[in-house]
């Protein structure tokens, strides 16, 4: 800035000058003064000179300021579109294994770091990490495990907070057999956090352009939120799709349960489609005795041969003590389900280890080469008070967490819709047995009815017709022809009989002439005049053919034996989309 004092001695000095300005000589008082103003020139010039660094000193600095604060406003906006590009890849996906995929490639990409792997608790091992799914990492694999307790990862999991080491070398927090086999120098691991709870980790290694930074942190973090989102979506999504499969495979046991087959083919369906459902590697089902008391096999589903040849030989005698634990035969005495979470263990493995080919030392020791099945539960079948038998379901993996209550709950549920279908395929065979039995009881009636009187009276006229003979030939004619007439209505009604079984006509010619031929036979057996008309010629599956003839025999039957008419007519109509058949007559009909 310019200073203004000096203002009043250079008014002073030109007022000398014109005073002098003829003599243009100097005063020592104006020498002076011209001095002291050189030296203000002087003195302005360095505040000038000072002033202009300053400010270009200022203007540097704010020139710096805003470019980081541009940078980072760029930053910033590389990281929003991130978080975007990643919410919008999660938000695409629905199974947890292809969230958890695109969580670690999202990871490695938006932090250009060398790979990434996502850890979740383990369901088999309480207390431990597993790795879920990973990218870009060949020296880790699927299913590889870090305990809770004493890691950088677990550590992450226990207190929900970002870990990060810069040098792996001398972390004692680190698994040293994956860090040297992975090549890992830095490690930066965040918790995958929903409703306030850890539900996994993710961990990224190895950033590509220097250690991680709180930056690189906080990225992480955002990106960990969303992902665990996404991971909490996938969850629900994986039970709604089990939850619908379940209600499928619900839907199709409780279908069977009406289907009319034989319990082997319930068996086996139903067995098919709950150990897909439930994960079992295999199931078996028993079924109960009450003659003999014995619970024995009667159907299984992919059981190991060495296992089942043991099943099928040895049926389980109800009343007997045995020496060794079967579950099946548990189940069905309590009625309650029955678990073993590991048939390898002391308690057990000497009953199974010889059905795989082993010693139970061999077993001892870690040898499962040939172990198929290392867990089972075993349900009763019952329908109300009625035992039926018991359902065994094995797995190949060991329960180190017993059977849930829920899940026990939910095989239970199969097991009484399968105790249903085979209870229904019981009776439909129960049914069938009566049926059969009624048929023949009422034949049994039809010979008692028909044929044994006709052959009766044959037998008591014939032995009249050779009495008279030897008295009087010329009168036992005419009993010889009574004769003849009793031996063919007995032979026609015989014939009626049979055709009644199974009528070939109406397997080879079909439902009209089937009718035809029954009431030919019966207007020459009882006299009644029956007219059959029949609309269309089609053929029907032979078990519906075979109950409407049956359904037309009966009636024809009744119109004999209780109307006393002398006509009925047979009126069958096969033109229609549907079938209908009419029988009536010209009887005295009923009150």
């Amino acid at each position: 800035m310019l200073d203004m004092g000096f203002l009043p001695q250079i008014k002073r000095i030109v007022s000398h000058v014109n005073k002098d300005r003829q003599t243009m000589m100097f005063s020592a008082t104006l020498s002076h003064e011209i001095e002291e103003l050189a030296r203000q020139f002087n003195f302005m010039a360095e505040q000038v000179q000072s002033s202009y660094t300053d400010l270009e000193q200022k203007v540097a600095a704010r020139t710096s300021e805003l470019a980081t604060a541009n940078a980072e406003l760029a930053r910033r906006l590389r990281e929003s579109e991130t978080i975007q590009s990643v919410a919008a890849k999660f938000a695409g996906t629905a199974g947890l294994e292809e969230t958890l995929s695109a969580i670690s490639v999202s990871a490695t990409n938006a932090l250009e770091t060398e790979g990434s792997v996502v850890f979740l608790p383990s369901e088999r091992f309480p207390g431990e990490l597993e790795a879920a799914v990973m990218h870009n990492i060949t020296g880790i694999v699927q299913g590889s495990r870090l305990p809770i307790d004493h890691s950088l990862t677990g550590l992450t999991f226990r207190t929900g907070e970002p870990q990060v080491s810069r040098n792996t070398s001398d972390d004692s927090r680190l698994d040293r057999s994956i860090i040297d086999s992975t090549n890992t120098r830095c490690v930066l691991s965040a918790p995958l956090v929903s409703r306030g709870q850890v539900i996994g980790v993710i961990n990224t290694i190895n950033k590509k352009h220097g250690p991680f930074t709180d930056d690189d942190v906080r990225v992480l973090m955002l990106l960990a939120n969303q992902a665990a989102v996404a991971v909490e979506r996938s969850k629900l999504y994986t039970e709604a799709r089990k939850q619908v499969e379940t209600l499928e495979t619900l839907n199709e046991l409780s279908l069977s349960v009406t289907a009319s087959r034989s319990i082997e083919d319930t068996l086996f369906g139903g067995m098919e489609h709950i150990g897909k459902l439930l994960a079992a590697s295999s199931a078996v089902v028993f079924l109960f005795d009450e003659r003999t008391n014995i619970l024995s096999y009667k159907a299984s589903y992919n059981v190991a041969p060495t296992l089942l040849d043991v099943i099928v030989q040895h049926p389980m005698e109800l009343d007997r003590d045995y020496d060794r634990f079967v579950a099946s035969l548990e189940a069905f005495r309590t009625q309650q389900p029955c678990t073993i979470d590991d048939l390898t263990s002391p308690d057990y493995v000497h009953q199974w280890a010889p059905l795989f080919g082993q010693t139970a030392e061999e077993i001892a020791r870690g040898d499962l080469s040939s172990v198929s099945v290392r867990s089972l539960i075993a349900l009763p079948l019952m329908v109300g008070d009625k035992r039926l038998g018991a359902m065994t379901l094995y797995f190949r993996e060991a329960r180190l967490q017993s059977f849930k209550p829920a899940e026990i709950r939910l095989y239970q549920s199969f097991a009484n819709i399968l105790a249903l279908a085979i209870y229904n395929t019981q009776l439909v065979a129960q049914t069938s047995k009566l049926a059969t039995v009624e048929e023949r009881a009422r034949l049994a009636r039809e010979l008692h009815d028909s044929v044994t009187q006709s052959l009766f009276s044959l037998n008591l006229t014939l032995r009249a017709a050779r009495r008279t003979l030897q008295a009087n030939p010329a009168q036992a004619e005419p009993l010889f022809d009574n004769v003849q007439e009793l031996a063919q209505g007995a032979l026609a009604e015989m014939r009626a009989l049979i055709f009644e079984l199974r009528p070939q006509a109406l397997v080879n010619e079909g439902l009209v002439s089937a009718l035809q031929k029954h009431a030919d036979a019966v207007r020459a057996r009882s006299g009644l005049n029956v007219h059959l008309q029949a609309i269309g010629e089609r053929r029907l599956p032979i078990e519906k053919e075979e109950a409407l003839y049956q359904i037309a025999r009966e009636a024809l039957h009744n119109v004999v034996k209780h109307a006393q008419a002398t006509e009925a007519w047979v009126d069958l109509d096969l033109d229609s989309e549907s079938v209908c058949l009419q029988v009536r007559d010209n009887g005295r009909g009923f009150d």
